[in-house]
């Protein structure tokens, strides 16, 4: 019993140090698999939770923990390759990884840049740097092809969000949809997709293409609506014969 209880304490001793921890981290660490599938541009990834997920057990099993510190934040304007301005929060971390004995590393510089789409944004940062952080210190692999794959896409000027992370917003942006499209102007509801677009664009690709369909048919809608009303009854006649004609046996219809 003595023996057993000896051998169990040992296998669960932790590294005497810093550095002796990491390089336990390292040595464990596999490959990720790739769970997680974009079913849109058709390629697997590993995402954020499950990169956390793996690396976690490892590094409590070793004495390590990380603190990431929000250290800066400001707005960047930049601009398109259409000369379109679009402006994009910026978020600067310390990274510090420390070790239960009490040493400490000397903090790493990381900064990120996403379309600023509410509260949510900084979530998204804080929880893209940790994976990407976590990636170099402790060369881990996730066997992602694409670049930045764990967030499932990247719209022009920034990474799309988690569904998580998105939901609000999403929330916000049909019930906006919606609200435009009670106007009956199709030129208005334009204006506000045009107005909210960068917005959308930051969205789980899914949901951008279900609020993207919506817009476009009902566009569609009250365009024609639109040019109906702004027929004469000579013309709606006209245009009723005609429909008629077409149909008609003689013709083929």
């Amino acid at each position: 019993m003595a023996e057993k209880a000896e051998k169990q304490a040992e296998a669960t001793k932790l590294p005497a140090t810093l550095p002796d921890a990491v390089v336990a981290v390292m040595a464990a660490v596999t490959r990720l698999k790739k769970a997680d599938r974009n079913k849109f541009a058709n390629y697997d990834f590993t995402s954020v939770d499950d990169f956390k997920d793996s690396l976690r057990p490892l590094l409590a099993k070793h004495g390590l923990y990380v603190v990431p510190n929000q250290v800066g934040f400001q707005f960047v304007e930049v601009k398109s390759d259409k000369d379109k301005t679009s402006t994009l929060a910026q978020f600067d971390f310390d990274i510090t990884l420390k070790h239960v004995s009490g040493e400490v590393e000397s903090p790493e510089r990381m900064t990120v840049f996403l379309p600023l789409t509410g509260a949510q944004t900084s979530g998204a940062a804080r929880s893209y740097v940790i994976k990407e952080w976590l990636k170099g210190r402790f060369l881990a692999s996730s066997g992602d092809t694409q670049e930045e794959a764990d967030l499932l896409d990247q719209s022009r000027e920034g990474l799309r969000l988690s569904k998580a992370e998105a939901r609000g917003t999403f929330e916000k942006m049909q019930k906006g949809l919606r609200d435009a499209a009670k106007g009956r102007d199709h030129d208005a509801l334009s204006d506000w997709w045009l107005a909210n677009k960068e917005v959308i664009e930051t969205l789980p690709k899914d949901w951008f293409l279900t609020l993207k369909n919506e817009y476009a048919e009902t566009y569609r809608d009250l365009k024609a609506q639109a040019q109906l009303d702004g027929m004469s009854n000579a013309n709606l006649d006209q245009q009723a014969i005609d429909e008629e004609l077409r149909h008609h046996p003689l013709n083929g219809g």
